[in-house]
């Protein structure tokens, strides 16, 4: 079985471990939600939310108790996917161009995309699901690396179409060309099964393959399949202020926090913290 790395940042579903082809380089999973608090999953003190796919990846990987990000969503996936400062990559704030070389709003090209590096190296690259740095066709996924890619452009989406294919309220697009959501589909899931649908087709490359995951949940508009929001009813009636204190007793007994690390019951705020 050949290795495959998942790098999670702060995921909500995993993939399997698939191995195929000849090399023997592994293959690279990373995986990003959007604005989930890091005390939200089971690993890190939440016990209101079932993630046991992230608990069995926990015991059985590496849990890292330090992350450091730029504050806001565009910036912090430059540097994500570039290895670089984000004013050097040219997003300093959002997808939008304030006249200014490191506030330009997309990657520039001096700075090489992870999709890009790997490529070069004889990778197949994938991308599934959120994008937000850059707006404009030359700056999309498949042209800074991606040899597949599903994705929606901008900073957020909508998780359902309610609209149709000549005006979409979710706008997608598959390998550059624009795909329509089935009324009814989940977002979550269409992310999720075109980024499994790409790792077939890339079967028959022979090569290691670099696959980014990047999901818009929990980012709002808050929205779930009624199946899954049935779940909870109830869960958070105890209110905020308990559930937090509950986290981060929780957190100090998995190791997260020592006992009487430097950070108060009551300061253990996802907004400060996630």
């Amino acid at each position: 079985m050949k290795t495959t790395y998942l790098l999670i940042t702060l995921c909500l579903t995993i993939l399997p471990r698939i191995s195929w082809g000849q090399d023997n380089r592994p293959n690279i999973v990373l995986i990003l939600v959007d604005d989930l608090g890091f005390s939200d999953i089971e690993p890190y003190g939440g016990t209101d939310l079932q993630t046991p796919n992230l608990t069995a990846l926990a015991k059985e990987g590496t849990r890292f108790q330090e992350f450091y990000n730029n504050s806001i969503c565009a910036p912090t996936r430059a540097s994500l996917l570039t290895g670089q400062y984000a004013h050097r990559a040219g997003v300093g704030y959002f997808n939008v161009n304030l006249g200014l070389p490191a506030y330009q709003g997309f990657l520039n090209r001096e700075s090489r995309t992870l999709a890009e590096v790997l490529k070069q190296a004889g990778y197949s690259t994938i991308i599934s699901g959120k994008w937000h740095v850059g707006d404009d066709y030359d700056q999309w996924p498949a042209q800074r690396g991606f040899e597949r890619s599903f994705n929606f452009v901008g900073g957020a989406s909508n998780f359902y179409e309610v609209s149709g294919p000549e005006q979409p309220i979710v706008p997608l697009f598959r390998n550059n060309k624009p795909f329509y959501l089935p009324k009814g589909r989940y977002l979550t899931d269409e992310i999720t099964d075109q980024a499994i649908g790409f790792l077939k087709e890339q079967q028959k490359d022979k090569k290691p393959f670099f696959l980014y995951l990047a999901f818009n949940a929990p980012h709002w508009p808050l929205q779930a399949p009624e199946e899954e929001t049935q779940k909870y009813n109830g869960v958070y009636r105890e209110g905020w202020d308990s559930l937090r204190t509950q986290r981060y007793e929780n957190a100090q007994q998995k190791g997260v926090f020592s006992l009487g690390q430097g950070i108060a019951k009551k300061g253990l705020d996802r907004t400060k913290l996630g």
